[in-house]
């Protein structure tokens, strides 16, 4: 396996915070399928309408409790999404001056999801808890984008739900109003958001969905004047749209790697995970990693050259990288990939050689040794097992 490529040394002429704001400025995760996200704001959705009917003084019935199952199993989704559940029954319970509103049948059954969910995790996968979690911890978390990139979006839809609930119905946005409980889904959508620190637009779904929600509910056709309605509609529109762009990373690679080999078995080495996915799905192959990408590595190589580590630190951030290779290599062995596009970025904008990170482990040297470069296509390198070019 041929080592030529691009050098790391750029990586340590950035400090952290430029390399990772120009990586996000250029990101494409929103292209990117947040199915996670999606079917947890859908299964939140049931949870915020019953808090609604209560909010009302209306009762929601037995599906109560369905909803609540539901936004259990958002919350273990996405953790970051109890904000959006939370709000609505918090300021619930400001209203009526009592803790009734955190008690409710739903919320029981969501605490109960949750709960029953977190022991799951802890007596059938502590090696994720205890093991992998804290790296994600030590690597993945810091890597984010400042308030300054994150905090735009979240006031202009907010603001933008406030002024046209206040155009649809004015009543709405008084603190007693049924708008009330959406709107706090919406800004516990918008904290959601912030929290996670990616900026990435499917991270924001919650925020916005529930933001259209609260006016929306709310509009009367008959009596809306022209105007509100138009700029109303292309408010949503221009959501939906930014929610929807779709910039490709990664030049097309799907008729390459299929005329190289048919159903091949793939692989990757790089931080970003639109390298591997969806293009194995296209090309009708089988993923043989273990994770779909190694941003663990990529994490603490950026900590390790952006800062000034302590020895424990230092050492600490080294196993997380020995993790990442040892895992490779188990892979690459297990796995036995026909074809293995390696990247040549470090999150997306520093030039990195990745080849050369996997190939400073002698184990994963000597396997990798068996794949030959065929192709360099943009940014990514196509490597294919010697005996398949052979056979």
């Amino acid at each position: 396996m041929s080592s030529h490529g691009h050098s790391g040394a750029e990586l340590t002429r950035l400090p952290l915070s430029a390399r990772i704001s120009k990586q996000n400025g250029n990101c494409n995760a929103s292209a990117v399928f947040g199915q996670r996200e999606h079917i947890a704001v859908i299964a939140l959705t049931p949870f915020v309408a019953i808090t609604a009917i209560r909010w009302r003084s209306l009762s929601p019935g037995p599906v109560a409790i369905l909803a609540g199952l539901c936004a259990g199993l958002a919350m273990s989704i996405k953790p970051y999404l109890a904000l959006v559940a939370g709000l609505p029954i918090i300021l619930a319970a400001i209203r009526h001056r009592s803790l009734r509103p955190l008690f409710t049948p739903e919320a029981c059954a969501a605490a109960a999801v949750v709960i029953g969910y977190g022991a799951m995790v802890v007596i059938v996968f502590p090696a994720y808890l205890f093991t992998y979690a804290p790296m994600v911890t030590a690597t993945y978390l810091p890597m984010r984008k400042g308030l300054a990139g994150l905090l735009p979006l979240p006031i202009v839809v907010i603001t933008a739900s406030i002024a046209f609930l206040r155009q649809v119905a004015p009543q709405g946005f008084k603190m007693g109003g049924d708008a009330s409980p959406w709107l706090a889904a919406a800004i516990g959508g918008a904290a959601s958001f912030v929290l996670q620190g990616r900026g990435w637009t499917y991270t924001a779904y919650a925020l916005c969905m529930f933001a259209i929600a609260a006016p929306l509910l709310h509009v009367r056709t008959r009596t809306l004047p022209v105007s509100v309605r138009i700029g109303g509609f292309a408010g949503v529109v221009l959501i939906g749209f930014c929610l929807s762009l779709s910039e490709r990373a990664f030049p097309p690679l799907e008729r390459r790697i299929q005329a190289l080999a048919k159903h091949p078995r793939l692989l990757t080495i790089t931080d970003h995970v639109a390298l591997g996915h969806p293009l194995v799905r296209q090309i009708d192959g089988t993923w043989v990693g273990s994770s779909c990408v190694q941003l663990l590595a990529a994490g603490a190589m950026l900590l390790q050259n952006s800062s000034q580590p302590t020895q424990a630190e230092q050492a600490r951030l080294d196993s997380i990288i020995h993790f990442e290779r040892r895992q490779l290599l188990a892979d690459v062995r297990n796995g036995r990939p026909d074809v293995i596009l390696v990247d040549t970025y470090l999150q997306g904008s520093v030039p990195f050689d990745w080849l050369a990170w996997a190939n400073s482990d002698p184990e994963l040297q000597t396997e990798l040794s068996r794949y030959r470069e065929v192709e360099d296509v943009g940014r990514v390198r196509i490597f294919v097992d010697q005996s398949s070019l052979e056979r």
